[in-house]
């Protein structure tokens, strides 16, 4: 099995990159995270929705934690947290 690349959090090497992002496998951390070097592609072709910084419409969804959802633009780079709504 091959390794990962090393988590910062718990330092497993269990960081997978997909979809424009690190995740850690290891169910009990998760973490999420990229750095300047990596593409800032986000993996999807479509059109996505409109960024604030570069006014491209290229954010996609890359990872779901807890009750946040992370977007990056992958144009420029940026990165949206926005907490998810709890149903009633």
């Amino acid at each position: 099995m091959a390794k990962g690349t090393k988590c910062p959090t718990c330092e497993g090497q269990t960081g997978v990159f997909e979809n424009g992002r690190y995740q850690c496998s290891n169910s009990l951390c998760s973490t999420v995270w990229w750095s300047a070097f990596d593409p800032p592609t986000a993996g999807y072709p479509r059109k996505g929705y409109r960024c604030n910084n570069c006014a491209n419409q290229t954010v996609h969804p890359v990872a779901e934690i807890s009750n946040v959802n992370i977007f990056r633009c992958s144009t420029c780079g940026s990165a949206i947290l926005e907490k998810k709504l709890r149903p009633n």
